[in-house]
């Protein structure tokens, strides 16, 4: 959980770290004023779980806010909020249609993505791409 940081801070670098190592990230939004609250405040936009009460139990931290391995973060990041096909992701990507529908099943499975009737993709509600670098 990151509670305080500067744009450029150790908290991001720890947080990055985090990322690759499958961990989930927390953040407590600061004063859209303050330095400090700089970095926090990026990390909830780029979709990290906002802690906004001090009452939380443990089981209100196992939210995953992006998949751990590196290849499914940057294909979650090429699907939008809105349904497209798989072949625009794949274009968006940078990869095969095959391969990337093969990815996009494991991120359906996590639930991080859903098809919609017609076969189309698109990212869950509230699951925004989130990188940290």
């Amino acid at each position: 959980m990151i509670v305080e940081a500067a744009r450029r801070s150790g908290a991001l670098i720890t947080a990055d770290h985090a990322l690759e190592l499958g961990r989930d990230i927390h953040a407590v939004p600061g004063p859209i004023d303050r330095a400090t609250s700089e970095g926090t405040n990026r990390l909830i936009e780029q979709g990290a779980a906002i802690v906004t009460n001090t009452d939380l139990g443990a089981d209100s931290l196992t939210v995953r806010s992006v998949p751990a391995e590196p290849e499914l973060r940057d294909l979650l990041a090429a699907v939008p909020a809105a349904p497209v096909t798989v072949e625009q992701v794949a274009a968006a990507a940078g990869g095969p249609a095959d391969e990337i529908g093969t990815s996009l099943t494991i991120l359906e499975i996590r639930g991080y993505v859903t098809t919609t009737r017609d076969g189309r993709v698109m990212r869950m509600p509230g699951r925004r791409p989130m990188m940290v670098r």
